[in-house]
């Protein structure tokens, strides 16, 4: 019986366990592992054109990085929503309560979230580009991403005391 992996991306190597019998003992047969590693050549990747990905994706902002901080501020609230209706020990209707708000505080950061962005960016972007300047932009956008992931945490704890205090009052 032979399992083959293969490891790597381009050039990789062909990876062959093979499980057998040795009669070298002299008493009998033992099994054996043979393993056997084979450069191997993967076909390339065929490359985008770099205009169907900014046609596409928008290139010329960084939005999937934004995009990917938008839906942890959407799905964080109701993450922890889900818990405190865990925690209160609540029923059907208790989750899908805890959902909802989840839900609703989620939207409102991440509309929030979605809104600022341009506008912060541009304003940014428009700082003279000197060679100080450069650093003092580039730590300012090292701030505003800071900035985004405490306001992702704030949304995440708001849903979770929201949630347990709707629960406390309908439950």
């Amino acid at each position: 019986m032979a399992y083959q992996a293969l490891l790597g991306v381009g050039v990789a190597m062909r990876l062959s366990i093979t499980t057998g019998t040795s009669d070298h003992s002299g008493i009998g047969s033992e099994p054996v592992l043979t393993r056997e590693a084979r450069p191997v050549l993967l076909p390339p990747v065929v490359p985008v054109p770099p205009q169907w990905l900014a046609e596409t994706v928008d290139a010329t902002t960084d939005m999937a990085l934004w995009q990917l901080l938008i839906l942890m501020c959407v799905a964080l609230p109701i993450g922890t929503s889900v818990g405190s209706a865990r925690y209160a020990n609540a029923g059907a209707g208790g989750y899908a309560l805890a959902i909802v708000v989840g839900l609703v505080v989620g939207m409102g950061f991440g509309w929030t979230m979605w809104k600022t962005h341009k506008p912060v960016v541009n304003k940014l972007q428009w700082l003279p580009s000197s060679g100080t300047s450069l650093a003092r932009q580039e730590w300012y956008f090292r701030a505003f991403y800071l900035a985004k992931m405490l306001w992702t945490g704030f949304a995440g704890f708001l849903g979770f005391w929201l949630s347990s205090a709707i629960l406390r009052v309908a439950f």
